[in-house]
């Protein structure tokens, strides 16, 4: 078994400290998949254990000792499940248990859906991170972006970063994108290098000013993708 150990610094009150963060190798089953060890349960029980009727996706990390992408996805499938409430506070998203649609609820909701020019309050709710991939995988496949399948995967994955936790700066991006990545890209600044220049071809993904980022409309390719 190997241990991969990455050497991080930071000042605090200037005397500079070094972590040492292990990352250990996820479990596999008998065919080769990875053995998901969070269970939507998991996270829905943090809500018991932590101060505050909210919880941030850094309080199902630490509470159950998983990567921030592994929480803020469970988190995010709570909320597309309609268990869980969220909205963004600052630069963080936090997420309560959602109480149960009254009838009302679902009225007022289709209602607004109508006013909106849909034809069913459906087609405007918020689409699911699997719909938005394959609709950008698709939006690839016309010969859009990079040519190969992996800096596809990493822009897909930036934009639902940006989805989840935009506006973003830069590094931050870079940073968290790199982490899921490092086994194709010789370093963040390489792989941020390489994917830029498909940023302006790529749907979702917006610039703001200088150094920061941020989700934008997909509904162009959304709706192309919905309509095949």
């Amino acid at each position: 078994m190997r241990i991969k150990v990455l050497h991080t610094a930071k000042a605090e009150s200037n005397i500079w400290h070094e972590d040492v963060l292990y990352c250990m190798p996820r479990e596999h089953n008998e065919q080769g998949n990875f053995i998901e060890t969070v269970t939507h349960g998991d996270v829905l029980g943090i809500l018991d254990t932590v101060d505050g009727p909210v919880i941030l996706s850094a309080d199902v990390a630490d509470e159950l000792e998983c990567s921030r992408d592994t929480a803020r996805r469970k988190l995010s499938e709570l909320h597309e499940q309609g268990k869980l409430d969220r909205r963004k506070v600052s630069r963080r998203i936090i997420y309560w248990e959602a109480e149960p649609e009254t009838d009302s609820d679902a009225s007022d909701r289709a209602h607004t859906a109508m006013l909106a020019g849909a034809e069913t309050a459906t087609e405007t709710d918020a689409p699911e991170d699997s719909e938005i991939r394959e609709a950008l995988r698709g939006h690839f496949e016309t010969d859009a972006g990079p040519a190969t399948r992996r800096p596809q995967e990493a822009l897909i994955d930036l934009v639902l970063l940006l989805r989840e936790a935009g506006p973003m700066q830069k590094k931050d991006a870079e940073t968290e994108l790199y982490s899921k990545y490092t086994d194709y890209y010789s370093g963040p600044k390489t792989m941020w290098d390489s994917l830029s220049r498909y940023f302006g071809e790529t749907p979702g993904i917006g610039k703001l000013g200088r150094g920061e980022y941020d989700f934008s409309s997909i509904a162009d390719i959304l709706i192309e993708a919905r309509n095949e």
